[in-house]
């Protein structure tokens, strides 16, 4: 097992909410895809800043990257770096092209840290969703 975590990034925990189909976008998403809503989870006592989406990976199942598209009208997108409160949650969806579902199972988000300390980077991260 990995070594214990006792940043603030480690009371993070990231869980699907839904997975719905999304429509296909000129330029950004021709064939469709999919939306994925996802939960941030926040048990600790300080704020953490999640970093860009630009800093995220995602993997499936068998362990193969899945790739963000960024459409511009995501209302509820993770784009930029956002704030999960000390004990509560943020939601923030993502969206992955293609006609299968994506079976999501991990997520990093690099860059991220305690909201009060922007340098003090740590990882927030979630296996086996």
């Amino acid at each position: 097992p990995p070594p214990a975590d006792d940043s603030p990034c480690a009371a993070v925990s990231i869980r699907v909410r839904r997975v719905e189909r999304a429509a296909p976008v000129p330029l950004h998403l021709a064939r469709g895809g999919h939306r994925v809503l996802l939960v941030f989870r926040n048990d600790g006592d300080e704020a953490v800043e999640v970093g860009p989406l630009s800093e995220a990976t995602f993997a499936d199942d068998h362990n193969r990257a899945l790739h963000p598209a960024r459409l511009p009208s995501e209302s509820r997108g993770w784009f930029m770096p956002f704030t999960v409160p000390a004990h509560g949650t943020a939601v923030r969806s993502v969206v992955f092209e293609g006609e299968d579902e994506p079976s999501l199972s991990r997520v990093e988000a690099r860059r991220s840290s305690p909201a009060d300390q922007p340098l003090a980077t740590c990882v927030v991260r979630q296996s086996g969703m």
